[in-house]
């Protein structure tokens, strides 16, 4: 995730930069091969993210059938439970509730498990600010060169002589 997160960027920058050129592309008739600094990015993060999304997909494939397949235990649990029961209208009132509450559960946790991928990828993002804003600030040079003549000059012309010499 960690390699995943500065190559989307990358890519996000030279897009930007690809949008901003169309005019010159147009103009000159290139091809989207002809920035190539978008095409390196746009297969850097090919290369980043697949591997990553490979290495998720069992796990997530997994979880996904584990919380959704609840069901499949669920059913023939209450079934072999409801059969020895004596009062079966509560029993059946109470499993309805618990076949309705189950999916609630289900997408409250989907939902965590979402927020939680979320959190980490901010988690990366303040990171990164948290480098920018270390980074020692520039000083500033006030070794401006001061004009010897104040006059403004067009076409070889004084045309506004010595304004104000200070």
């Amino acid at each position: 995730m960690e390699d995943c997160q500065p190559s989307l960027e990358d890519m996000s920058n030279a897009s930007v930069e690809y949008i901003r050129g169309i005019a010159v592309v147009k103009a000159f008739r290139q091809t989207a091969f002809s920035f190539k600094r978008l095409y390196d990015s746009i297969k850097n993060y090919t290369k980043t993210v697949i591997p990553y999304s490979l290495s998720q997909e069992l796990m997530t494939a997994a979880l996904s059938a584990a919380l959704n397949g609840i069901y499949l235990f669920f059913i023939p649990i209450g079934i072999w439970i409801g059969s020895s029961i004596n009062d079966y209208p509560a029993f059946a009132a109470s499993f309805i509730f618990y076949l309705i509450f189950v999916p609630v559960i289900t997408s409250v946790l989907m939902k965590m498990i979402y927020a939680s991928v979320n959190a980490m990828q901010v988690g990366n993002a303040v990171e990164r600010f948290d480098q920018i804003l270390a980074e020692p600030e520039i000083p500033e040079k006030n070794t401006y060169p001061k004009p010897s003549v104040y006059d403004v000059v067009y076409g070889g012309a004084i045309v506004f002589p010595g304004a104000a010499q200070r």
